[in-house]
């Protein structure tokens, strides 16, 4: 089984999780952030 250490589960390390299970299922994954909530604010950059 490979492991796989995703640093940030902001929207992108959400997204690369999610395509690398897509990818190959047997995958051990493990995120890491500081953060313990994470807040989807759609087009809060833009304003």
């Amino acid at each position: 089984m490979k492991k796989v250490i995703i640093v940030g589960a902001g929207s992108g390390g959400i997204s690369v999780a999610s395509r690398l299970l897509n990818l190959n299922e047997k995958l051990k994954i493990v995120i890491i952030d500081p953060a313990s909530d994470h807040f989807y604010l759609h087009f809060f950059v833009i304003v």
